[in-house]
């Protein structure tokens, strides 16, 4: 059971079409040859001020108290990835690291908190830990502000205590950059960390009834189209994917069917067994999720009961942070001051 963690912003609708859809669909994949994992309707979402990654941290140190250190505790992480225009690769969480900074967490920031944590008698060293907070080795990255790592550290040492069985992160194009992920995971003590190596996105399914379409027409005039069809039936369902420009991992969505009842698309492509309304019309819209392959064609995207979905996720691990290798290493650095949100 895994329980969901992600950010109340009103203004960004990822995240709330994101809720919505593990409230109807409670399920997410696991990486390719483990179990999906069932969602718990139980959400925590953080506010702005709280949507930190020492909020993150202390949200799932206290869902591990609340499940008496359960040692299958799973948590669902949704949040955008850092993207670094200089290196044009996703290379952390578009999370700042705490309230008092716009400092995001990346794989350089998570180099040095590995360190420290390493050997928690570090942390007591002023002089070291100052350093690693203003050296800016490669002159890529902002500097922290002072006490930044002293504010992370208790909760990222709590939150090893409790050693969570895995944290599965949805945001995109993470699951590229497995040192990065790695490197998260040991820091927060999880035996397995997952994310996509595509992008993931979250909305609403808006369709258009039309019984008299031809389908293979419609794939045909429509770039970035799939027809999906009924394993059982007649009835279709032709999905259009447009992509926002790069280097945007936004997009949107067409959809045309011959049939006014979904019912077959959601268990066949989302999940068998949700709570989808079972009524002869769909609603005029619902939260859908899916998955692009930015390294193929348009077409190349997956709804999460696809196998090509959960062969997307990666996964690290099993992770034994007390061999971690220490030390910091700045030829590593992944930062840079132009990350922005994808």
């Amino acid at each position: 059971m895994a329980f969901l963690i992600t950010s109340a912003a009103a203004a960004d609708p990822f995240y709330l079409y994101a809720r919505m859809y593990y409230r109807m669909f409670p399920q997410e994949p696991g990486t390719s040859g483990t179990d999906p994992i069932r969602v718990n309707s139980s959400v925590t979402t953080l506010s702005a001020d709280l949507w930190t990654l020492q909020g993150v941290l202390y949200s799932m140190w206290g869902v591990s108290r609340w499940q008496n250190d359960r040692d299958d505790l799973d948590i669902l992480l949704v949040c955008h990835g850092a993207f670094n225009t200089d290196t044009r690769r996703i290379e952390g969480l578009h999370l700042p690291l705490t309230n008092q900074t716009d400092v995001l967490t990346r794989g350089a920031v998570l180099e040095r908190m590995e360190y420290l944590l390493k050997d928690p008698s570090r942390i007591l060293d002023d002089d070291l830990v100052t350093k690693l907070e203003r050296d800016d080795p490669l002159g890529r990255y902002a500097r922290l502000p002072p006490g930044t790592f002293k504010a992370l550290f208790d909760n990222f040492l709590n939150l090893r205590r409790h050693r969570l069985n895995r944290v599965e992160i949805r945001g995109c194009e993470l699951g590229d950059n497995p040192d990065v992920l790695g490197c998260l995971g040991r820091c927060m003590g999880c035996k397995f960390i997952s994310a996509p190596d595509g992008d993931q996105g979250y909305g609403q399914l808006p369709w258009r009834f039309s019984p008299r379409m031809d389908p293979d027409k419609q794939v045909a005039t429509h770039p970035g189209s799939r027809k999906l069809q009924d394993a059982n039936s007649s009835s279709f369902l032709v999905f259009q994917m447009i992509p926002f420009p790069p280097p945007s991992h936004q997009q949107t969505w067409n959809a045309w069917t011959n049939h006014q009842d979904l019912a077959w698309f959601a268990d066949q492509f989302l999940m068998r067994g949700s709570l989808y309304p079972r009524t002869p019309v769909a609603p005029k819209t619902f939260p859908i999720c899916v998955q692009r392959n930015v390294n193929a064609p348009r077409t190349s995207f997956f709804f999460p009961a696809e196998p090509d979905y959960a062969n997307h996720i990666v996964q690290v691990g099993p992770l034994d942070w007390t061999d971690a290798t220490g030390g910091v290493h700045p030829a590593k650095d992944l930062g840079g001051p132009n990350d922005f949100e994808r």
